[in-house]
């Protein structure tokens, strides 16, 4: 997981990472043998956990790896 230093504080960089691997951590059972890189766009840092998780639905749906 890589999170750029734009995207704010260290605090609120890991804060992001913490919710990114927690959302990616309770799917990690239903997605196929894949490699994922998560790079968050700036407007990441300041959205909900469900809109996080729902975009990473969105995102490994479109890849193929759920």
């Amino acid at each position: 997981m890589a999170v750029s230093r734009r995207l704010g504080g260290a605090v609120t960089r890991n804060l992001l990472r913490r919710r990114l691997r927690a959302a990616a951590r309770a799917r990690i059972s239903a997605l196929k043998p894949f490699d994922v890189v998560i790079i968050p766009s700036p407007t990441a840092a300041r959205a909900p956990y469900a809109e996080l998780a729902a975009a990473l639905d969105r995102v490994l749906a479109r890849a193929g790896a759920l």
